[in-house]
């Protein structure tokens, strides 16, 4: 099984790990692979997935979190935001638009909104207090945990055919 992972992670166009829940969305592009686990040694190979049915599970998801009471963020926030959580620290406002091709004032407003909505802080650099870092917080955790969550159940509704109102 490792050796078959290799030669398809050559292939690999996206990796999302958050470490602190421990899923893991692989994405090839031919065959659209997806494996999804909660410990990276113990992966679950969902199944190949076509184009459509990625659609869905990304419907699913953007439609139930629309639908939450929770927080409704941008593509641009949730890209910044995802990014904070899942790249090692220290994360900076340069930094940040490095990663994600931003300019910095795009990714300075993408924080505001998430720091007014507390799902990220920021704190001065102890090192050098000119400099100002964006650090996780738990509300911020727990919202991707629970977005996860959420990813890994629409991916197993589509596999099985089953519909949002009938899991």
């Amino acid at each position: 099984m490792l050796a078959a992972f290799q030669q398809f992670a050559t292939r690999c166009i996206a990796l999302a790990f958050h470490a602190r829940s421990a899923h893991l969305l692989l994405t090839f592009r031919k065959p659209r692979l997806f494996i999804i686990g909660t410990d990276p040694l113990l992966w679950v190979w969902m199944s190949l997935m076509d184009g459509r049915q990625a659609l869905q599970v990304w419907f699913d998801v953007v439609a139930g979190s629309v639908r939450a009471e929770g927080p409704d963020l941008s593509a641009r926030q949730l890209a910044v935001l995802m990014s904070i959580y899942m790249k090692p620290a220290p994360h900076t406002v340069r930094g940040l638009a490095a990663d994600l091709d931003l300019g910095k004032p795009a990714v300075t407003r993408a924080l505001d909104a998430l720091s007014e909505l507390g799902l990220l802080k920021r704190v001065r650099d102890p090192e050098d207090g000119r400099n100002v870092l964006i650090q996780r917080t738990v509300r911020g955790s727990v919202f991707l945990s629970e977005m996860g969550d959420h990813i890994v159940e629409a991916t197993q509704r589509v596999q099985t055919g089953a519909t949002r109102h009938a899991a």
